[in-house]
Formats: structure tokens, C-alpha cells, sequence
């Protein structure tokens, strides 16, 4: 048996995030430099990639709260539902006014 049949199969995904993108790329650029000197930047751009990955996410995370805020009513200001109706009257609506009012 060659090795080939014992090793394992990796399989990609076919949409990386931009970040995990990035950490390619730093790969794929630091892979001349001495093995210290590589280690030590991949490392460091790593760092500061998932520091700006979790502060990405959060922020996405966060205008999406807000937006799903924003839709919400608002409960010290109800909004007031205007009604138009015809009337008896020609050129005289009748209106209606009614409310999501919580008389608690």
C-alpha cells in the first residue's frame, strides 16, 4: 500500500471568509523568509487579523441588532393607525384614529 491510500482527504470549502483568505495570503508571502523570522511575523498578522475578524464580526453582528431594533414599535410612542372612510357627506371623510395603547 502506498501512502497515497492512507492519506487523508481535506476537503475546501467553496466560500473562505476574507480573513481566512488574508491568513493564506500571509502564508504564501512569509514562506521565503528565515523559519524564525517566519514564524514570528505569521504569527503577529495572525494576531492582528483575529483581532480585527472578532471586531468585524461584532460590528456586523451589532448593525444587525439595530437594524431588527429600528422595525420594532416603539412602546412609550405608539404610532396611530389613521383610517380614512367615506361618509354620507360627499367631500367629507370620515376618519379613525386607533392605537396600539397599552392602559395598564
Amino acid at each position: 500500500m502506498n501512502q497515497a491510500e492512507y492519506s487523508l482527504k481535506v476537503t475546501w470549502s467553496p466560500k473562505l471568509s476574507k480573513f481566512r483568505n488574508l491568513r493564506r495570503m500571509v502564508r504564501d508571502k512569509t514562506r521565503h523568509l528565515h523559519p524564525v523570522l517566519r514564524i514570528i511575523v505569521e504569527h503577529l498578522l495572525d494576531g492582528v487579523l483575529k483581532f480585527f475578524e472578532d471586531h468585524w464580526i461584532d460590528a456586523k453582528i451589532q448593525a444587525e441588532i439595530n437594524k431588527a431594533e429600528d422595525a420594532w414599535p416603539d412602546p412609550e410612542n405608539p404610532k396611530p393607525i389613521i383610517r380614512e372612510l367615506p361618509s354620507e357627506v360627499p367631500g367629507l371623510p370620515t376618519f379613525t384614529i386607533t392605537g396600539d395603547y397599552n392602559h395598564d
